[in-house]
């Protein structure tokens, strides 16, 4: 009965295994490639193109997505995050200048493959722009 009771055991430790490796493999593959891609820039003292923001008229402000980088269980992940921009003034057709720069210190989305949205995890796109 004991020599049955640890075959069980070793079957049940084996397919534990097989599932987290399985896992693993797919997180780092298949999971990650299926998230849209984002290119990412800064806010280069307080200037920002308006082509990157938005007026969110529910909200009654201009907003603009960024991504924070988060610990995840198989290593770094990239989360949106959309922020509020309060204090701004447009500098000329194209850009704007935010007060108080300490609101957005984390990259901005300059592009994305697909529309994204608050704390959505996105992969980051290599470009001229990404940081």
């Amino acid at each position: 009965m004991k020599h049955k009771l640890r075959i069980v055991y070793i079957c049940i430790t084996l397919a534990y295994c097989a599932a987290v490796i399985f896992a693993t493999v797919y997180a780092q593959t298949g999971y990650q490639n299926a998230l849209p891609a984002v290119e990412l820039g800064q806010v280069t003292d307080g200037r920002i193109p308006k082509e990157y923001t938005w007026y969110d008229a529910q909200r009654g402000c201009l907003r603009v997505n960024t991504v924070v980088q988060e610990d995840g269980p198989w290593g770094k992940r990239y989360v949106v995050n959309t922020k509020d921009i309060l204090n701004y003034r447009e500098l000329d057709e194209k850009n704007i200048v935010i007060f108080g720069i300490t609101e957005i210190k984390e990259p901005i989305v300059v592009s994305a493959a697909t529309e994204v949205s608050d704390g959505q995890e996105v992969q980051l796109r290599k470009g001229k722009a990404s940081s």
